[in-house]
């Protein structure tokens, strides 16, 4: 996207080539700025997945696959402790071999890159395309603070404004979100889309899920099924 500026030494024809793609351009300080329009509190998940820092690592792990989640923040009465992934977990499950009495506090990524409700989501896109993340909790400072308000995602941003795609295209995470979500989208469409994300029956993989003959298998053993039959 920023390539358009290489080529257009005018700053009014950039500008308005940009406009075109639903993106608000000015300049400043002699530099090219660019915003959405579009706030972090405009489009943030309110009703974020949420447990408390003395909660067992393999209670999380449960929530997360109840809850079809990839993270969890940790909160003490709403002020924001901490963050866990779903890779944090399988790099403790794989590395450690009894969490039993173990504490999400003694895991938790304490350094939690954060935003505020007032961000532009294209700066706050920036963000997590340097910091190679793909939540960025939203929180409001009171007394001193962090109060947890909402939770940007990756999709949240990509479900209002896809065009920002060919800006994140060198996040892998993004770009791997963005294909997920049109696969998605395609089989929807065909009448034949996956109904949760899992652990296929039959082979043990880890994607996309669908039901067949009263099991849960990827699309892979779902064709080989079927041909069977």
């Amino acid at each position: 996207m920023e390539n358009i500026f290489r080529f257009c030494y005018n700053f009014r024809i950039a500008r308005q080539l940009l406009n075109i793609k639903g993106y608000y351009v000015f300049q400043a300080k002699g530099k090219f700025r660019m915003k959405i329009g579009i706030k972090v509190g405009d489009i943030m998940t309110i009703n974020m997945e949420k447990v408390n820092p003395t909660t067992s690592i393999k209670d999380c792990a449960k929530k997360m696959v109840s809850k079809r989640v990839g993270s969890l923040v940790i909160v003490n009465k709403d002020e924001l402790k901490g963050i866990i992934t779903d890779r944090d977990l399988l790099w403790v499950f794989t590395k450690k071999r009894n969490v039993e009495n173990e504490k999400v506090e003694d895991i938790m990524n304490k350094n939690v890159v954060t935003t505020s409700p007032e961000l532009d989501i294209y700066d706050a896109l920036q963000l997590m395309k340097k910091k190679n993340i793909r939540w960025l909790p939203v929180i409001s400072k009171e007394k001193g603070k962090k109060r947890l308000i909402g939770l940007l995602t990756q999709k949240d941003i990509l479900k209002v404004q896809p065009a920002l795609f060919d800006i994140a295209v060198g996040n892998l995470d993004i770009k791997e979100e963005y294909e997920k979500m049109k696969r998605i989208e395609n089989l929807k469409r065909k009448g034949d889309a996956p109904f949760k994300d899992g652990e296929c029956e039959e082979c043990g993989r880890i994607g996309l899920l669908y039901k067949i003959y009263g099991k849960n298998v990827c699309i892979n053993c779902r064709d080989e099924i079927e041909s069977k039959v």
